[in-house]
């Protein structure tokens, strides 16, 4: 596939269509604030022990495949009204996945699936919307399939659990 930077309403964007993926391997962590826009599934793959964190806004008919022992953070804490709105399915294939805020995981319509040996984070006290989740497994370093952080969170969608998994709640670093 292309990698395309065009201008959308002022704002720099990333066009993302086919079989394109974005891979991050280096030594460092990334921050990628230009808004995206995903035309079909999108494969995000990111190295062990590193951080990308997505702070724009995720637009479009396509999907997001996480990969990669990595963490992924979507959202902007600064910006918590700059709401994903891709429609596509989530998969967090491997690694983790963390959303900073109840948009993260862009609009209800795809749904969200957590395969064995990764996790869905939720960092914050936010809502999820009517998101459809699917859980399997113990998640990383069997930490929990699904992890609220620190703050009270509510996901409003139905949670189905497509094996024995666990699910967690860490307020202050306590496991509660």
């Amino acid at each position: 596939g292309t990698l395309v930077m065009q201008r959308s309403g002022g704002n720099a964007a990333i066009g993302l269509s086919g079989t394109d993926f974005i891979s991050f391997g280096s030594n460092t962590d990334a921050q990628i604030s230009a808004n995206l826009l995903l035309n079909s599934t999108t494969d995000v793959n990111i190295a062990s022990a590193l951080t990308m964190r997505l702070s724009s806004i995720i637009d479009g008919v396509g999907g997001l495949n996480k990969t990669g022992t990595g963490d992924l953070l979507l959202g902007n804490l600064s910006l918590p009204a700059a709401a994903n709105t891709y429609s596509g399915i989530t998969t967090i294939s491997s690694g983790t996945l963390t959303i900073l805020t109840g948009s993260g995981l862009g609009s209800t319509a795809g749904g969200t699936i957590v395969s064995a040996g990764a996790a869905l984070r939720l960092n914050g006290g936010f809502t999820v919307g009517a998101e459809p989740l699917t859980l399997n497994g113990t998640g990383v370093a069997n930490d929990g399939a699904l992890v609220s952080i620190f703050n009270s969170t509510t996901y409003q969608g139905a949670i189905t659990l497509g094996s024995t998994s666990t699910i967690r709640h860490i307020a202050g670093g306590v496991t509660e």
